[in-house]
């Protein structure tokens, strides 16, 4: 593609949502190759929801989305990804909605990290907040939190 960098125009097909990213050290075999690889890895911004039934409150919805990894040069290293999501209720007590999953992301890809519908109407009124955290080969600090408040 002339002019066109490779990496920017998966990003642009990957992601219509806005999205978390950090930068993250290069795996070993990566580096070796090239001192100044660079890697990016992102999240989608997820949203917590009330789906209000008959005028009750809850279910809540999380509304999932993606992970996903790029890198420049392109190369065939794979990273692993272990990600969680936990949903802490307004009485201080916490209920996993996604148990920690391990998965290898090969070069430029990304997964799906499916909705969750917790609860049934009616549920308490307060502040509930799921919290999504990931590392990359160890490196913690992707971490989204979604917060919502209900009356």
């Amino acid at each position: 593609m002339d002019g066109v960098d490779r990496r920017r125009v998966l990003k642009a097909a990957a992601w219509s949502a806005p999205v978390i990213a950090i930068a993250v050290a290069a795996p070993a075999a990566a580096a070796s190759t090239s001192p100044d690889f660079v890697s990016e890895f992102a999240i989608d911004a997820y949203t917590l929801s009330d789906l209000r039934q008959n005028g009750e409150r809850g279910p809540l919805e999380w509304a999932g989305g993606h992970i996903g990894w790029w890198y420049s040069p392109s190369g065939t290293a794979a990273v692993t990804v272990v990600y969680t999501a936990v949903l802490r209720l307004p009485d201080g007590t916490s209920q996993t909605l996604v148990p920690s999953t391990v998965v290898a992301l090969g070069v430029s890809s990304q997964i799906a990290i499916p909705k969750i519908v917790w609860g049934t109407a009616p549920i308490p009124a307060g502040t509930y907040t799921v919290t999504f955290s990931a590392t990359v080969d160890g490196h913690a600090g992707l971490i989204d939190v979604s917060t919502l408040t209900i009356s």
